[in-house]
């Protein structure tokens, strides 16, 4: 019979990122706040060295929005959003196995596209978790809140009025998917 120490647990919580010991030795030099920002900020110091290692100052500037010589001299900052994007493409690079090189050309190449930040953060959590499909009670909590919202700024609207306008917008969809 097996004794409760001979059998092996499954680990609980969140996997161990390689970045971890990196965040650790960062100390006070990195971000400042709890271990899962240091942690984040050495995620996004990875994709930026990649987007910064032999690349052209029109290229970081268009990654980045700042170039390598504007970044070491203090002079400008990253474009809003870079570093939560930056943070999700090293996520990415974790979980399957590519290089900072690749995220950094998809980035690069997203960009000349015309993408936003945001649009790149999610093309990357999407590749990393999957497409997600919502339920029922989120959809319904959506529309909830969207209908509170209307009348907080159109006190006047009725519940009849807007139960009319639900109808014919399910209709329009019945109609015409």
């Amino acid at each position: 019979m097996e004794t409760v120490s001979e059998t092996t647990k499954r680990k609980v919580g969140r996997p161990k990122s390689k970045f971890w010991e990196t965040a650790k030795m960062l100390g006070s030099h990195g971000a400042e706040g709890c271990a899962r920002t240091k942690l984040d900020y050495v995620r996004m110091i990875f994709i930026l060295g990649a987007v910064q290692k032999d690349r052209s100052d029109e290229d970081q500037h268009l990654a980045l929005g700042i170039t390598k010589a504007d970044f070491r001299s203090g002079k400008g900052t990253f474009a809003p959003g870079f570093r939560t994007m930056a943070v999700e493409a090293c996520r990415w690079c974790e979980a399957s196995g590519a290089n900072r090189r690749q995220a950094a050309n998809i980035i690069i190449d997203a960009r000349r596209r015309g993408l936003s930040f945001p649009d790149l953060y999610a093309h990357f959590r999407r590749l990393r978790l999957g497409d997600r499909k919502g339920s029922k009670e989120g959809f319904l909590l959506a529309i909830e809140r969207t209908v509170n919202d209307h009348l907080r700024r159109f006190s006047g609207t009725d519940r009849a009025t807007l139960t009319g306008y639900l109808r014919e917008y399910v209709e329009a969809l019945e109609r015409d998917p």
